[in-house]
């Protein structure tokens, strides 16, 4: 029984798989899971005896991007050797049976997700810095994971014995990483890749927050999620899993607002630390794992706010990229010098009945995201009340119209005929009256003559 794919060049059948299934030197075993990528499969390897690998296997009736990302991945794997990354053997693809195939170092041990609930403290700090480390390396060597979450962080047999042993904790899947600035894009434009719980604000809603160039900074951004779920059991939002894309955009405007961004009760040196990753505005964070390995040695610059410093002052490479629907502040009004004459003045348009919550949260733009998400304002705070003296027309209604008003609707009185304009009316009338005499002597004649 086979799979069919179409493609480009026709209709490909990849094989059905199953134990005992051999693809070149490898035969196949268990398989280990199947995601967006491919299934993946313990396997025996022919040649070497007593050793088993994992194979990554997609089928190449796969569109072009899915065929490419995995290839990506191996290329990445091949090139970079850290202990906290799997190797990768090969790739190559199996024409007969239909699949395109990676050969790794099988990693065996639970992942991040699974493990937590039986680390210590102590454990979940000795995973935090090894991730670091690991972060760091693909930053230094150009590479951005973007998929940095619990699944796939697999916690090794080994770290059970030493937690601080180099190895001991593995980061997986590649899939969809990137080299820094991503100069060969694979995803559509107007389309978010990841996992929204821990993608980054600038990822989620980039025409408020704009991405500084390259993109290290969503890692940090996905660690500290990351960390932050690690340590206190909750995401820093205080969102529940499944939370949709648009809440978790409106959670990160409203931090952008906050003088003390996560909220927590405790002020120890990884709150802080965390913080440093999670804030929302990219030149505020820790630029990439490099920042992060050398901040958790106590060497890296501080980049958040002075205590007590407002964060509401505008920002111009904001400004410049926000949608047209944003709410601006309308500029005050200097109100006229009474007149004994009121000036005449069109009604002014009715003020919406329903008036808006006072909030420190930025205002609410109708689409902000790569893919459009609609916002219902009414059950989210958006932007402040402008107080009436900031409002051109309810200036308007009062006793005294605003100098906008006066400028525009100001009737000035006529001014009064001279003795000229006299004189000249009199010498026209006297010519018409003239010519209608002459025309009537001239018909009377005519008639006389008939």
């Amino acid at each position: 029984m086979g799979l069919r794919f179409g493609g480009a060049c026709g209709t490909l059948t990849a094989v059905e798989l199953q134990p005992g299934t051999q693809i070149d030197r490898y035969i196949l075993e268990t398989r280990l899971g199947e995601g967006g990528q491919g299934a993946v499969w313990k396997a025996k390897d022919r040649l070497q005896p007593g050793r088993s690998v994992a194979l990554k296997l997609a089928p190449m009736g796969s569109d072009t991007a899915h065929l490419e990302r995995v290839r990506r991945e191996a290329r990445h794997l091949a090139r970079l050797k850290h202990p906290g990354l799997p190797t990768c053997y090969a790739l190559f693809e199996d024409l007969h049976l239909g699949y395109l195939v990676v050969a790794m170092e099988l990693v065996q041990g639970p992942t991040l997700a699974e493990a937590a609930s039986a680390l210590v403290d102590a454990q979940k700090i000795a995973v935090l810095r090894q991730i670091a480390t690991i972060l760091a390396f693909l930053h230094e060597n150009g590479v951005v994971h973007r998929d940095l979450k619990p699944e796939n962080v697999i916690v090794c047999h080994e770290f059970w014995k030493d937690p601080l042993h180099e190895g001991a904790i593995k980061l997986i899947d590649l899939g969809i990483s990137v080299s820094s600035g991503n100069p060969t894009p694979l995803t559509v434009v107007g389309h978010v890749i990841g996992t929204t719980s821990f993608l980054a604000p600038e990822i989620l809603d980039p025409h408020y927050f704009p991405a500084l160039p390259g993109t290290p900074a969503i890692d940090v951004f996905a660690f500290g999620v990351l960390g932050w779920l690690l340590l206190f059991g909750s995401h820093p939002t205080g969102l529940r899993e499944g939370s949709p894309l648009a809440s978790y955009a409106l959670a990160y405007r409203q931090a952008d607002t906050s003088s003390l961004w996560p909220p927590s009760s405790r002020s120890d040196d990884w709150v802080s630390l965390l913080r440093r990753c999670l804030a929302v505005r990219p030149r505020e964070r820790l630029a990439s794992g490099t920042d992060l390995l050398a901040a958790l040695r106590g060497d890296a610059p501080d980049l958040s706010p002075a205590p007590g410093v407002t964060r509401l002052e505008p920002v111009p490479e904001r400004v410049s990229s926000l949608p047209a629907t944003r709410i601006e502040h309308a500029p005050a009004f200097s109100p006229a010098p009474p007149r004994s004459t009121p000036l005449p003045h069109s009604p002014p348009p009715p003020v919406p009945s329903t008036s808006l919550p006072s909030s420190s949260a930025p205002p609410i733009a109708a689409t902000v995201f790569a893919t459009p998400v609609a916002f219902p304002l009414a059950d989210h705070h958006s932007a402040p009340v402008l107080p009436p003296s900031t409002v051109p027309w309810v200036a308007s209604s009062r006793s005294q119209p605003s100098a906008l008003l006066e400028s525009n609707t100001l009737v000035k009185p006529a001014k009064k005929p001279s003795l000229v304009r006299y004189i000249l009316a009199a010498f026209l009338l006297l010519i018409g009256g003239s010519l209608a005499l002459l025309l009537t002597v001239i018909l009377a004649i005519l008639f006389a003559l008939r």
